[in-house]
């Protein structure tokens, strides 16, 4: 059976809009291929996460603002400002063949 591990994907930068929609900063070179998931964890670490769900992506390249189920107003997103994203991969994927000191 193959290990689980989350691995961070991006950081919550910014806010963008009153119905909860916020920007994200990407933390690995493989984001563009595990944002398409829809399923994540939220937390300032690994130790301390919660599910959250990826509801919308609208514009594209850097112009990009997510929107995520259950953050609807600008104060839910508020609170979720500053946390890391992680994403469920096997100890074998290419997203953990970079050193972890590069990141």
């Amino acid at each position: 059976m193959d290990e689980i591990i989350y691995q961070p994907i991006a950081k919550i930068s910014s806010l963008s809009g009153i119905k909860g929609e916020v920007r994200l900063r990407p933390l690995s070179r493989y984001f563009e291929e595990y944002i398409i998931d829809s399923r994540f964890m939220l937390g300032k670490s690994k130790n301390n996460l919660e599910g959250i769900t990826l509801d919308l992506i609208k514009g594209e390249g850097k112009k990009r603002i997510f929107k995520f189920k259950g953050i609807d107003s600008i104060i839910e997103a508020e609170s979720i400002k500053g946390k890391t994203l992680f994403t469920k991969v096997a100890k074998e994927d290419k997203i953990n063949l970079i050193s972890k000191d590069l990141m």
